[in-house]
């Protein structure tokens, strides 16, 4: 879902669109953001000057906040599908943070969701570390699956460092420290780009149903969008009787 925020004592006339990581069911509204522009600057900066760890809210005097919305997002109708694939790009893992949160709580049809996170910097993955390890732990069911890329570090096969790195994170994964992040993670990161091929099609041989349905929704900038999308058309053509339906956000 989506909403535009409006911070008064920041600018009362400017309003910015921003999609909420909180779910459906929780009784708050939570949002993130970069810190990457002027207004972003603004408000960060107010915060940082209201901080105060000794208080509940590690806010003193807290600033009143306008929230306009929810706006529906591309998302809608994600548990329509038996199985389901989530693709976030950076910041574009922020959508899809309330669709995890609202399938735990009521999975609808699905029965198996993929997420993929794909980040440029080591540094990124901070943003959300806690989140995710809340995800994780309230994971009883075992309804997900999240892979975590950094596509920065780039893997060529003609590169023996590369090849070296590529199969030791992949080798590591049987701990809870991350290889390249150097501390507890649940869920390892992988290097380089995913090919997206490779990655539906196993996604299709670890269904069960004969016939089955698996709905992708991305967040992320149009190239990767476009690469997605292609894998999911030759996928599809590949295995009658099984088919994936593409949406996306893209930017």
């Amino acid at each position: 879902m989506y909403g535009f925020l409006n911070v008064g004592s920041v600018s009362k006339t400017e309003w910015h669109p921003f999609t909420f990581t909180s779910g459906e069911e929780d009784d708050y509204i939570e949002f993130h953001f970069r810190k990457v522009g002027d207004w972003t600057g603004k408000v960060y900066n107010l915060l940082q000057s209201k901080a105060d760890d000794r208080l509940p809210t590690g806010i003193k005097d807290p600033p009143r906040i306008k929230v306009e919305g929810p706006i529906g997002a591309s998302s809608q109708g994600f548990s329509d599908y038996s199985t389901l694939l989530l693709v976030g790009a950076g910041i574009g893992i922020t959508p899809m943070i309330s669709v995890l949160k609202q399938l735990l709580v009521d999975p609808g049809k699905v029965k198996r969701c993929y997420f993929y996170w794909t980040v440029r910097d080591r540094d990124s993955f901070v943003w959300f570390t806690d989140l995710m390890d809340e995800i994780f732990e309230a994971d009883k069911k075992n309804l997900l699956q999240i892979r975590h890329f950094l596509t920065s570090v780039k893997y060529d096969a003609r590169d023996l460092g590369a090849v070296l790195l590529h199969h030791a994170t992949r080798a590591h994964k049987r701990t809870n420290v991350d290889l390249l992040l150097g501390q507890q993670i649940h869920h390892q990161v992988e290097v380089g780009r995913p090919d997206w091929k490779e990655e539906l099609e196993s996604v299709r041989e670890e269904t069960t149903d004969s016939e089955s349905n698996c709905g992708i929704f991305l967040c992320g900038p149009s190239k990767m969008a476009d690469a997605v999308y292609e894998a999911s058309v030759d996928v599809s053509k590949m295995n009658p009787g099984f088919h994936m339906y593409f949406s996306k956000e893209t930017f």
